[in-house]
């Protein structure tokens, strides 16, 4: 008896559960085999596509950029065989795992320019990365018997302190439903328990595992499909030479209200830029306007940053540094602009004292400052994050001054490390 015989003798609920594992399975091969995340939000689109850039493996750079938001704001395009892969709010340890994957898939470059905050440097393994709610009780790679001692035996001998600490209150850019994409989007979930250990390794993996499906990874890709709004395409020229910096909040040169119009630029402007990308070009005047009136708030905020002292825990930037060595890869610091008022605070001076002395021990490690390293304040929207007029200044000197030093000095240093280890 054939198979459609068979069925024809089940009861109508199989019948029809069935069909919709059919239906189900049909829509995730769909969804495999079809680009659907360009219908996703736009940073999600982002992280997609350059982990797709990176795993089709045709990236042949002599060097790369790595870094956060604020050095995504650095434009390489003059230079074809240097590439901005910087992307925002990732945490400390996502560099050498991003650098693995990279060297799995691609050619190996001569040099990193790391152009990332200083706090990626600066302190070890950042905070661990688990539901904030257990945030007080974890720390990076703690043991999973360690933790499980202090949320059980422990917790139980100090429940009155328990009950009597005030609750910590949470900065909202830190929390996991607001970035936790960029660290799942971008890796597998075997790549992500590479990283991970003890509680984190099961908070993230447990995020992670459920996104191999994905029908439920790309759903809101899926809901966009059958959005008129997505096709509706306006006139716009966000990222061409005719949105300078003085027509930037103009409605045509503002992100379209399409959301696959609005990737469809984005994924054109940081081809053509080598992955530059202002982010703040994106924000809009009224924003921009809402900023300004807090300006003093932020600002107060940024001074009292750059008044202190850091910790300098350059643990796992030495191991950054020594897998880059062991794989003859270049380190370059570059460092990323600030307001004025950073240029004689403690927290900078500190940094690149300490860093400088610590990269004494590394002969394939260099700090390149910027000439313009400290900017007017007005040219951030934020005090963080350039506005395209300060993004347009600090370009300029990267590509006319920066950029051609730090080539030169990269041809030169790796020949010298490295070309007799090539010969044996």
């Amino acid at each position: 008896m054939g198979f459609l015989e068979k069925m024809s003798f089940t009861s109508p609920f199989k019948k029809l559960f069935f069909w919709f594992v059919v239906f189900i399975v049909l829509i995730e091969i769909l969804v495999r085999v079809f680009p659907v995340y360009y219908f996703e939000k736009p940073e999600k689109f982002l992280i997609t596509y350059i982990r797709e850039k990176i795993e089709r493996g045709k990236n042949e750079y002599d060097i790369i950029i790595l870094g956060d938001s604020r050095s995504m704001s650095f434009n390489p395009s003059n230079f074809r065989n240097i590439y901005n892969f910087s992307l925002p709010a990732m945490g400390t340890r996502y560099y050498k795992y991003f650098m693995k994957k990279y060297l799995h898939y691609n050619k190996k470059p001569k040099a990193v320019i790391f152009a990332g905050s200083p706090t990626l440097v600066h302190s070890g393994k950042g905070n661990p990365l688990v539901d904030q709610r257990l945030v007080n009780f974890v720390y990076p790679d703690m043991p999973l018997k360690e933790y499980i001692y202090v949320r059980t035996i422990k917790r139980v001998l100090n429940l009155k302190q328990e009950f009597m600490s005030p609750q910590p209150k949470y900065n909202e850019e830190f929390w996991w439903e607001f970035f936790s994409h960029r660290f799942l989007f971008l890796f597998s979930t075997w790549e992500i328990s590479e990283i991970y250990r003890g509680p984190e390794w099961f908070f993230i993996v447990s995020q992670s595992i459920p996104l191999n499906y994905h029908t439920f990874k790309y759903r809101d890709a899926i809901l966009n499909l059958f959005k008129l709004e997505t096709y509706l395409f306006q006139k716009n020229e966000y990222g061409t030479p005719n949105c300078s910096c003085n027509r930037i909040y103009e409605t045509e040169c503002q992100p379209p209200k399409s959301g696959l119009q609005d990737n469809l630029i984005m994924k054109r402007n940081i081809e053509k830029h080598h992955g530059f990308y202002n982010i703040s070009d994106r924000i809009s005047k009224d924003k921009i306007l809402q900023w300004q009136a807090q300006v003093q708030i932020m600002k107060e905020r940024q001074i009292n940053v750059a008044n202190s002292e850091p910790p300098m825990d350059f643990s796992y930037t030495k191991e950054f540094l020594e897998f880059l060595n062991q794989n003859q890869i270049l380190y370059i610091y570059l460092t990323a602009p600030f307001p004025k008022y950073f240029q004689n605070g403690k927290y900078l001076k500190k940094f690149y004292q300490e860093f400088e002395a610590f990269l004494k021990d590394y002969p394939h490690a260099k700090i390149y400052y910027l000439k313009n390293q400290f900017l007017d304040e007005n040219l951030f929207s934020d005090q963080v994050h350039l506005l395209c007029e300060g993004a347009q200044l600090i370009n300029e000197e990267l590509q006319n001054e920066t950029l051609p030093e730090i080539v030169k000095f990269i041809e030169k240093r790796y020949v010298e490390l490295y070309s007799n280890q090539n010969q044996h």
